[in-house]
């Protein structure tokens, strides 16, 4: 299906690339039911990116409509009104250590490993990140930190 990697940035921001590939994905019409559910949904890794970056996912939507290129998605989000190096690299810090960080998210992570990713049993799968390379067969990923 060729969706990028968690790890993989878009404008120096992880998850964004990913986030767009879904998007266009979905667009096709040929983005796997596997990867539904989890499109834009607040619980997920998408919805906490949208709300840390304060994006209305509407907007996101008609946004990858519209510009076909990663340049031209980089400048968009580059310019949006509270997205500056600082926050990006927060993002990247804090999204790359999500299911470790923090008692709430080992919980939800142990949880995402005991149904979703049942099968995983890779003691150096620590994070979602991890996960997602280690299902998409991309782990280890060379462009973890």
């Amino acid at each position: 299906m060729n969706i990028r990697s968690p790890y993989d940035q878009l404008a120096g921001c992880t998850w964004l690339a990913r986030l767009v590939d879904k998007i266009r994905r979905d667009q096709e019409g040929t983005l796997g039911e596997e990867y539904q559910e989890y499109l834009c949904n607040p619980s997920a890794t998408d919805g906490l990116f949208l709300y840390f970056f304060d994006i209305d996912m509407d907007e996101l939507a008609d946004t990858v409509g519209e510009h076909s290129t990663d340049t031209d998605l980089e400048e968009w989000f580059l310019n949006l009104e509270g997205v500056t190096p600082e926050t990006i690299t927060q993002w990247n810090e804090f999204a790359a250590s999500l299911g470790s960080n923090g008692e709430r998210s080992r919980l939800m992570f142990e949880e995402a490993l005991n149904t979703i990713y049942a099968g995983c049993d890779d003691p150096d799968v620590q994070t979602f990140y991890d996960v997602i390379d280690w299902d998409e067969g991309r782990f280890p990923n060379p462009k973890k930190g």
